[in-house]
């Protein structure tokens, strides 16, 4: 019989495989040094929520954006109650249906992230922003928002947001580009791409595309800041910077070599 570990990283490798087009340009659930990572983080946050648990209920966990509940299944593994929140319901129904046996541990809200927090009631053991903080406009609102919604002990989970691009060091900035650019000349519409980031360069943010990831407009997810939020709201905050790019050699270079890139969190409520 598997053991929960070796089963957890079973179920998201077969997974992923099933979904290469869409992880090809998501790092952290396309490299498996990256993915081991993220399983590494989960499991510390779980261990650490189920240990100040002593009336036996199951983690509760809030995945905020979750998308179809790819780095979700992580935290369903571990045996947590997820409610998963998304924009799109289609994504969230898709996950449903991959694993159906897995249902009764997951409930699926279809609305947007800011709103959910504002309105709901429901106090969490963990909540995470997987991937998301850079899609948001005002991060740090939702950040205080998700402070709010947090049991005494609970965690605040933040991963694969870019570094704050000012805090990181000349080579660190150029080994990203590069990285990032050789992997991108392969995926076809080279042309529109360049036109948007010499449009970014000069200062010209109109087009829409630009929105899909405010990090591009913005100089990345400033970590100082939350944290400093964190650390003044009462919690204690362990800060995880890593590598991720898509190319699959340039990970394996950048991770072997320090380059930092991009960062977690795991912050818990005193």
């Amino acid at each position: 019989m598997m053991n929960s570990v070796n089963q957890q990283n079973q179920l998201c490798y077969d997974y992923l495989e099933s979904r290469k087009k869409f992880v090809d340009g998501s790092p952290h659930l396309k490299h498996r040094v990256l993915i081991n990572y993220y399983l590494s983080l989960v499991k510390k946050c779980c261990d650490e929520v189920k240990h100040g648990h002593f009336d036996g209920h199951a983690p509760r966990v809030l995945d905020l954006g979750a998308g179809d509940g790819t780095a979700t299944l992580s935290f369903v593994v571990e045996k947590c109650s997820v409610t998963a929140v998304d924009i799109s319901i289609g994504q969230l129904t898709r996950f449903k249906e991959t694993f159906p046996e897995y249902a009764h541990q997951c409930e699926v809200v279809c609305a947007d992230a800011v709103d959910y927090l504002s309105k709901t009631e429901k106090q969490y053991d963990v909540i995470v922003f997987n991937s998301f903080l850079h899609h948001i406009p005002d991060y740090l609102a939702l950040v205080e928002k998700a402070m709010s919604r947090l049991v005494k002990g609970g965690i605040l989970f933040i991963f694969q947001d870019p570094i704050y691009y000012p805090s990181l060091t000349k080579f660190q900035l150029f080994f990203q580009k590069i990285a990032y650019f050789f992997w991108r000349i392969k995926q076809g519409n080279v042309i529109e791409g360049f036109k948007r980031r010499m449009k970014r360069n000069k200062g010209d943010f109109s087009d829409p595309m630009n929105d899909v990831e405010y990090h591009a407009s913005r100089d990345g997810v400033n970590q100082n800041t939350i944290m400093n939020m964190l650390k003044q709201g009462g919690f204690n905050v362990e800060y995880y910077p890593y590598f991720s790019t898509q190319s699959s050699v340039f990970q394996w270079l950048g991770w072997r070599l320090g380059v930092k890139s991009n960062f977690g969190i795991i912050a818990k409520k005193a």
